[in-house]
């Protein structure tokens, strides 16, 4: 982006957002548009949420990852859409943003998008899912269903959330033969804890 409409864009964001005036006023000058972004998710300004929005569709993938994170804390209904959208973006960065972000916007409708990322190719957007899934309404029931799923990438990390959750079921011992060796470390202890199956 050139340096001009950047400083436009700067100035928009200083303008059009109280909290973020506050903080250029103590010290936050030369912030790039990516920092502004965390800025406005720290400070939870909801006026920034159009911005956001906005962002969150910009050709620049670091503004759409930083959207993403930032929506998380100051949005509403139309930001949880606007994140459910994300979770297909091209770029893996923005999926698992999206995805960590809907945790404080998710309600019982978001499971089954939560859940399709659990077969994602990238390990950093089913990591983030299966988290996320751990910590929405109903996201335990669908991380005990994936369980049962005949991809391997959303049956293991079901799995390891589970296990790391210590809400491994009982009578689960067999799936632990598809499991790789680093995840002996997260899923013997939950099997202490929870009980072998007899």
């Amino acid at each position: 982006m050139p340096a001009r409409e950047q400083h436009g864009l700067q100035h928009f964001l200083y303008v059009a957002t109280p909290g973020i005036r506050n903080y250029v006023e103590y010290g936050g000058l030369g912030l790039s548009v990516t920092n502004y972004c965390r800025v406005l998710g720290f400070i939870g300004d909801n006026a920034a949420e159009p911005l956001l929005l906005r962002l969150l569709s910009s050709p620049a993938l670091e503004w759409r990852v930083a959207a993403a994170s930032a929506l998380g804390r100051v949005g509403t209904d139309e930001a949880r859409t606007a994140l459910l959208t994300a979770l297909a973006d091209n770029a893996w960065e923005v999926r698992a943003r999206a995805v960590r972000a809907l945790v404080a916007l998710a309600d019982e409708t978001v499971g089954p998008a939560v859940v399709a990322l659990l077969s994602d190719t990238e390990w950093w957007v089913r990591q983030n899912a299966a988290e996320t899934l751990g910590e929405i309404p109903g996201g335990v029931a669908h991380l005990l269903e994936a369980l049962d799923s005949p991809d391997k990438f959303a049956a293991d990390s079901a799995l390891n959330q589970l296990a790391e959750m210590r809400k491994l079921p009982p009578g689960r011992l067999p799936i632990l033969v598809r499991g790789q060796a680093q995840d002996a470390p997260i899923v013997i202890p939950a099997l202490v804890e929870t009980g072998l199956p007899s």
